[in-house]
């Protein structure tokens, strides 16, 4: 609220929300994961009519956030596609050689799961 206030920008606070008609939602904080695992910003009624909804967090895999947007039918993508993708470049910079798409996603999974 300070920083919409110094900057003159409008907001909404996020439990009063809607994403009725928005194309992609996309969680950028840490709720979800670490000591806030189980808590997401929006529920299902919220996120219901919004086209992805994108949940940057991979630890869990499927957040509670990606479970409400699933319910209210909009199309979902985890945090782990990110990580992957990262990973998958950053290989390709450092080593010159692309890996087979699926290796990084395979193996953060790997190393999720245990």
């Amino acid at each position: 609220e300070a920083l919409a206030r110094e900057f003159d920008l409008t907001f909404e606070p996020v439990q009063d929300a809607s994403f009725r008609d928005y194309d992609v939602v996309i969680n950028t904080t840490p709720v979800g994961s670490g000591e806030l695992v189980g808590r997401t910003l929006a529920v299902a009624d919220q996120l219901a009519g919004a086209r992805l909804v994108y949940d940057l967090i991979y630890n869990p895999i499927d957040t509670q956030f990606l479970k409400e947007a699933r319910e209210a039918g909009c199309e979902t993508l985890g945090g782990l596609e990110m990580l992957a993708t990262q990973a998958e470049l950053q290989f390709e910079l450092w080593t010159g050689k692309s890996p087979a798409t699926s290796l990084m996603y395979d193996a953060g999974l790997a190393a999720l799961r245990h």
